[in-house]
């Protein structure tokens, strides 16, 4: 049982750090390619600015980290805080649908910001809805700026996870084969210990036989 968790919780560390190593490198490429990553239709960001900075409940500030998730454009109504690219800057923006106009696109604007976006949103520069926002402390700002180095360390820890496990496999086998060696061993000297007695036991009958 001891080792079975073991064992289990081995897979799962080395999957969260595969999964990690994963959304680091979609979100590397990502940032520099002026997008947002799309992981299994769930995407993160780091707000930029205090536009959406309110009392508001569904609310957030610059540094916290947005969970985005690819929700269909007809799904949307007002009061969605929604993502999407700008038309005017390489940049997305996250802000709150106040209206839909005739043509169905949105008229989005900041909780923050005295006045509307310059363009609505339409389904080609729609990227996801905001679902959950984590206030992060200053860690959001931490991954955007040093995303490099995080992901160098986690390379590095996951190797040496690798390491280990590899270790502990070859100590594993090592520890089998001189199990089995033994075991042969054991057999082996009770079979020649049984052959003996059996010859012993010949012997004597041999000689009874003779008398």
């Amino acid at each position: 049982m001891r080792k079975f968790m073991q064992k289990t919780l081995t897979a799962t560390s080395i999957a969260v750090f595969m999964m990690t190593i994963a959304i680091l490198i979609l979100g590397t490429r990502a940032a520099q390619n002026n997008t947002l990553i799309n992981f299994f239709g769930y995407s993160y960001s780091v707000v930029g600015s205090d536009s959406m900075n309110t009392e508001a409940e569904d609310g957030f500030k610059t540094g916290d980290i947005l969970i985005i998730r690819t929700v269909p454009f007809s799904r949307l109504k007002v009061g969605d805080i929604v993502a999407f690219r700008s038309l005017d800057d390489p940049i997305y923006i996250v802000h709150r649908i106040i209206e839909i106009d005739a043509n169905g696109h949105f008229i989005t604007q900041g909780d923050a910001n005295p006045s509307v976006d310059p363009h609505p949103v339409s389904p080609e520069n729609y990227f996801g809805q905001v679902v959950l926002d984590f206030d992060s402390s200053g860690i959001g700002q931490f991954l955007l700026q040093y995303r490099t180095t995080l992901f160098a360390v986690i390379i590095g820890i996951f190797l040496l996870i690798i390491a280990i496990e590899l270790r502990n496999l070859f100590k594993s086998v090592k520890e089998k084969q001189t199990l089995e060696t033994e075991e042969a061993l054991k057999k082996r000297q009770e079979n020649e210990l049984a052959e003996a007695r059996l010859k012993i036991r010949r012997e004597i009958e041999e000689e009874l036989k003779n008398k």
